[in-house]
């Protein structure tokens, strides 16, 4: 297999006042994994760990799904929701319920299960470039961490270069998102289930994703042949995209292969706490200006609506007015002995150096 990919479903919750009788479900254990066995795996790997509060943060972005332990919600339910992991024909492999959050402890719960059974290569999470380094059980770093391709945008040029599914060999054409798809079908009965028993809520859950995985077996033939074409076609573009690049700034292979190499060695570089506040903004800005580059490069070739071209120029505005805010700083402390000329660099001039570049490069 591939890869598996993993996320919550928070609209899966159940009222406490739902409680009914107690007899077992009919599918036990089937495809939600048994509460016994997800509770003893979460307190076996807190007691493991040196657990902090908190959400974990990806440059300005703060997500909800990123963290590494969380209190039981205060609202009137029993079951929070649900983590389903999928592989990446959107077939389900199996789920858990919610009592904490979408805590780190989940999905390493549904990767110890399917590592044992699947042999992926990848596993595709929002928040890749937080879990791994959280990940500390050896045999599951077999694996190779996938940030999904919708939410990395989301994050920090380098996360999106270093984490992002992208960037990773061998991965083709997978997106990681195959699970929200799924959960856009399974989230039609939460309007029912949250008012079942635990046990009919399960089985309900189970019966669903039966029907679900029948479903796109039966129609696997089609989606391949669809996905064979679409991804040919796909790798033409990309080569003729190439070519012209190599023509138009007339380089060779080997120079475009030297610019990937330098791309993810200055993505590898990673954040110090102990750094000054200089080297933050230094570090800022360029992340600022690499991500503003990379949205103009790509509002017409990926946009085709005017609708989400107006939505992009306007994130566009704000990170223009974000950067001013930074070389704004940047220019007022007393140690930078080279100030950065501000519409210089919101012009995203490939001739413009920053004053850190220029010692760099001599």
């Amino acid at each position: 297999m591939l890869a598996i990919a993993v996320d919550g479903n928070r609209k899966h919750y159940r009222f406490k006042k739902s409680r009914g009788t107690d007899e077992p479900s009919l599918f036990d254990g089937l495809f939600i994994a048994q509460d016994s066995k997800v509770s003893a795996f979460v307190d076996k790997i807190r007691s493991q760990m040196t657990i902090k509060s908190g959400r974990d943060v990806c440059g300005p972005a703060t997500f909800t799904a990123c963290r590494e332990t969380s209190h039981k919600s205060r609202a009137k339910v029993d079951e929070e929701g649900l983590q389903i992991a999928v592989c990446r024909h959107g077939i389900l492999l199996q789920g858990l319920n919610h009592y904490r959050g979408e805590i780190y402890a989940y999905p390493m719960f549904l990767q110890k299960e399917l590592a044992e059974v699947a042999n992926a290569t990848f596993f595709c999470m929002d928040v890749a470039c937080r879990y791994w380094p959280y990940l500390e059980l050896q045999p599951l770093t077999e694996m190779k961490p996938f940030l999904s391709v919708m939410h990395a945008k989301a994050h920090t040029g380098k996360c999106e270069v270093k984490w992002g599914g992208r960037s990773q060999e061998g991965a083709g054409n997978t997106v990681g998102e195959e699970v929200e798809q799924v959960n856009s079908f399974l989230s039609r009965a939460a309007l029912t289930t949250k008012y079942m028993t635990k046990s009919a809520r399960a089985d309900m859950i189970t019966v669903l994703a039966m029907l679900w995985n029948h479903r796109k077996v039966e129609n696997l033939h089609k989606t391949l042949s669809k996905r064979f074409v679409k991804t040919t076609q796909r790798a033409q573009t990309e080569v003729d995209n190439l070519e012209s690049l190599k023509q138009e700034l007339n380089i060779s292979l080997e120079d475009t292969e030297q610019w990937v190499l330098e791309v993810k060695q200055w993505a590898a570089t990673e954040k110090h706490g102990g750094q000054s506040s200089q080297e933050e903004l230094q570090r800022e800005i360029d992340d600022i200006i690499y991500s503003l580059r990379r949205k103009k490069h790509d509002l017409y070739r990926q946009n085709d609506s005017n609708q989400t071209r107006q939505r992009k120029r306007r994130r566009l505005t704000e990170l223009k007015n974000k950067l001013r805010e930074r070389i704004l700083q940047y220019n007022t402390i007393d140690t930078c002995t080279e100030t950065i000329d501000t519409e210089a660099a919101c012009s995203l001039s490939e001739d413009v150096i920053l004053p850190w570049e220029g010692k760099e490069m001599w």
